[in-house]
C-alpha cells in the first residue's frame, strides 16, 4: 500500500509536465488553467487519479497557476525541480512533431543536464509520449499537444 502512494505522487508530477492545449491565444490566464486541467481529467486519467489517491482537485489547479503565469507556460517554473544549486540555467530542447515519443524520451533520458519538451499535434501520439515518459520515470521531459504555430504562442 505504501508503495502505491509513493507511485501515486510521482505520478501527479507527470500530469504537471503535460499540456493539452484547447484555449484560444487571447484566452484569460484562469481560462487556460481551467481548460488545461480539464483536459487532462477528460481524456488522460487525472480524474480518476484524484480520486484513487484521494488528491483535491484543486491542487492540479494550483500547479497549473504557478506553471502557467499570465496563460503561458513557464519552463523555468515546469523543471524547478531539474535544477540542482550549482546550475543557474538547464538548456530546453524542443522537439517539434515527436510522434508517439520514442525518440525525444530516449534523449531525455540520455541528457539528465538538459530538460526536453515534446510537441505533437495528434493527441494520440501525446498520449504515447506521456505513457512512455511516466513508465520510463523521466523526470526531466514536458509534453505538449497542439499545433506548433499555436501552442508556441503559449510558451515563454
Amino acid at each position: 500500500m505504501g508503495q502505491g502512494n509513493a507511485v501515486g505522487g510521482e505520478f501527479g508530477g507527470y500530469f504537471k509536465k503535460t499540456f493539452l492545449w484547447e484555449s484560444e491565444a487571447e484566452a484569460s490566464s484562469e481560462a487556460v488553467v481551467s481548460q488545461l486541467t480539464n483536459s487532462l481529467r477528460a481524456s488522460f486519467g487525472l480524474k480518476h487519479y484524484e480520486r484513487s489517491f484521494k488528491q483535491d482537485e484543486s491542487l492540479m489547479l494550483n500547479a497549473f497557476e504557478e506553471m502557467v503565469p499570465h496563460g503561458k507556460v513557464s519552463f523555468k517554473e515546469i523543471f524547478k525541480e531539474n535544477k540542482g544549486e550549482e546550475e543557474a540555467v538547464r538548456p530546453v530542447k524542443l522537439e517539434i512533431c515527436s510522434g508517439t515519443g520514442e525518440w525525444v524520451v530516449s534523449q531525455a533520458r540520455a541528457d539528465p543536464g538538459s530538460d526536453w519538451v515534446s510537441l505533437e499535434w495528434r493527441r494520440d501520439r501525446v498520449y504515447n509520449t506521456f505513457t512512455r515518459m511516466v513508465f520510463e520515470s523521466v523526470a526531466n521531459l514536458a509534453v505538449m499537444d497542439g499545433d506548433a504555430s499555436k501552442a508556441l504562442i503559449f510558451t515563454k
